[in-house]
């Protein structure tokens, strides 16, 4: 039995084998979420056994000639056998209601100091009101503290 799933698995990773030739360019799975991210590499060779391929990424600022590393047959395909990507769904722009310009209007007292605690109440009274919170809050508060 046993020899039997060894020779099960032997055989699929045979098939997923192709004849890459060293120097080709291939694809690679780079990503799986949130989708998968396929991106183009160079196939160097198999490892010295066959079960994995070498592969050379695309450079970056740590590896400038790319970095070569072993993948799984079943993640890299030829170059350009892929599905083409969908064109991204259009979002709705959600808008920050603290982002809104109103005018506002000036303070009640002004150029007399520091505000009495009554002038206070009666600032945010104005401005926020006294049912709930307020989604200009905070820039209020901003204000008040200038």
């Amino acid at each position: 039995m046993t020899i039997a799933l060894l020779f099960i698995f032997d055989i699929e990773a045979i098939a997923q084998k192709k004849d890459y030739k060293p120097g080709e360019k291939i694809e690679y799975l780079a990503a799986t979420y949130p989708e998968e991210l396929w991106e183009e590499g160079i196939f160097v060779g198999p490892s010295y056994d066959g079960s994995q391929p070498i592969i050379r990424q695309k450079p970056d600022q740590f590896h400038k000639g790319g970095f070569e590393t072993a993948f799984h047959w079943n993640k890299i395909r030829p170059l350009g056998s892929g599905k083409v990507k969908p064109a991204p769904i259009p979002t709705k722009e959600i808008k920050n209601p603290e982002d809104e310009t109103t005018p506002d209007t000036a303070p009640t007292v002004e150029g007399k100091g520091l505000m009495t605690k009554t002038e206070i109440i009666e600032y945010l009274k104005t401005r926020v009101g006294t049912d709930g919170p307020h989604p200009k809050k905070r820039k209020f508060q901003k204000n008040l503290l200038k």
